[in-house]
Formats: C-alpha cells, structure tokens, sequence
C-alpha cells in the first residue's frame, strides 16, 4: 500500500494534475476519512466543470465549510502553524515558530505539500 508521503509527494510534483489528487482522495477514503476525501473530489470537480467550489445553497455551504474547516484547520492546529496558503485543495505554504517547525519539520512535510516555510521568530 502507498503511503501518505508518497502519496503527497506526487501532488508536489505535479501541482496542476488532479490524478494524484484523486489518488490521495481515495487513499484517504480507503483508511476511513470519508468526509476530507469527499472535500477534495468536490473541489476537483467543481474544477473540472468550472463552477464555483462552493455551491450557493445554504445547506451546501455549511456543508464544505466544515469539512473545508476540518481539512484545514486540524492540520494548522495539530502542527502550531499561524498562517497557511492553500493550493488546488492542499497547504502549500506555512508560517509557524522557529522552534515548532525544527520539532515537526518531518510530520510537517509528511501531511501536506508543502513547498514554502515562513518562520515567525526566526530572529531569536
């Protein structure tokens, strides 16, 4: 079985393909994370078909607000990151504490594609 940091490594080398994403959106499936595999499927297609990511209906903005929420910000706590930027679905670039980023450097890479780190206290 393929994992994650395989998985998020070929998101960063092709950031404009939507295979790998599709592939991660199942693999993520597959080990029991439905709803962040559903965001991200939702979000390619909508895409593909060239409408807005969130759809206007009420119940369906509430919907991939919180999954869009529990993708995002689980991550950014779970890490110590102040600031993400997200690109095609995933964090690409981060900004956190010098301290926090030398501890989780390797987690850090390993949960996302990141490709750019700010460090907020880099000075001390």
């Amino acid at each position: 079985m393929t994992d994650r940091a395989e998985l998020l490594a070929a998101i960063t080398a092709a950031p404009e393909d939507d295979l790998p994403r599709l592939v991660f959106a199942d693999w993520m499936e597959e080990c029991g994370e439905e709803l962040i595999a559903r965001f991200i499927c939702r979000m390619i297609v909508a895409d593909l078909e060239g409408k807005p990511q969130f759809d206007e209906s009420t119940e369906v903005v509430a919907d991939q607000a919180a999954l869009a929420a529990l993708w995002f910000n689980s991550f950014a706590s779970a890490f110590g990151v102040e600031k993400f930027r997200v690109n095609r679905r995933f964090i690409s670039r981060v900004e956190l504490p010098v301290g926090t980023f030398v501890a989780r450097a390797a987690d850090l890479f390993r949960s996302q594609p990141i490709v750019e780190v700010d460090l907020t206290d880099a000075a001390r």
